[in-house]
């Protein structure tokens, strides 16, 4: 998986409505990365946090409020072993230059609403992370995901249900302001923010301003010359042998 780099954000930009001139809905997609999977168990945890709670205030301000699209989600984002917060907006209101600006100015005030949770109502969003991860399988296919993805991804932790909420149970407020600050926020020492946009006919005139890609030859090109993000350590070593 490419590393983006924090200096500036990664913008693909596809037109849509010149090949489709039917299609007038735009989508705009921002990833924000925070790195690999289970080499920081507080990372992890944080990050479980705030996708946990992300959705349901991302809804409410772009969705319900400023009714900026008809789909609007916003919860974790895994490729392989890396993992992040990822933000959609599908719609025709607005051209996704414009709806990335309105994601931005939400993700600050989710910081705000973070910051200004009282400890009941952070131990309340724990604990709810903690009967989600903790639910009882319904059935013995969902078992056998579960374990097969250890054994896919060669990480063979089978207790990994109960290393997540050990971490979860010993995390407090501060642990995912400083994460959210770090990774999240605008300035943020790793923020690394990735956004796609397809435009479709009702912004096909309102290009991003900003320097980004366009083809598939553009990302090749970005590809070859990107950081990637490291293997796990266990991972590294396992699929050598």
């Amino acid at each position: 998986v490419a590393r983006t780099p924090c200096d500036r954000p990664l913008i693909f930009e596809y037109d849509l409505g010149a090949e489709n001139p039917e299609q007038e809905n735009s989508c705009t997609q921002n990833v924000y990365q925070v790195g690999t999977f289970g080499t920081d168990q507080v990372s992890d945890a944080c990050l479980s946090i705030v996708t946990h709670i992300a959705h349901a205030s991302a809804y409410q301000k772009l969705r319900t409020e400023e009714q900026l699209g008809y789909i609007v989600q916003a919860g974790p984002w895994v490729d392989g072993y890396v993992g992040g917060l990822t933000v959609l907006v599908q719609g025709n209101r607005l051209p996704p230059k414009e709806a990335d600006l309105r994601i931005e100015a939400w993700l600050k005030q989710f910081g705000t609403e973070i910051a200004q949770m009282t400890d009941s109502e952070f131990e309340t969003i724990v604990q709810a992370a903690v009967n989600e991860r903790t639910q009882r399988l319904s059935s013995l296919s969902q078992e056998t995901l579960k374990h097969w993805g250890e054994i896919a991804t060669r990480r063979y932790l089978f207790d990994r249900t109960a290393l997540v909420v050990e971490a979860l149970r010993a995390l407090k407020k501060e642990d995912v302001l400083q994460f959210f600050e770090r990774y999240f926020s605008e300035g943020g020492s790793e923020r690394r923010k990735v956004s796609v946009r397809v435009l479709g006919t009702s912004a096909s005139d309102q290009p991003t301003t900003e320097a980004c890609l366009h083809t598939l030859e553009d990302l090749r090109s970005y590809q070859a010359t990107s950081d990637w993000w490291e293997l796990p350590a266990d991972v590294a070593v396992s699929s050598q042998t």
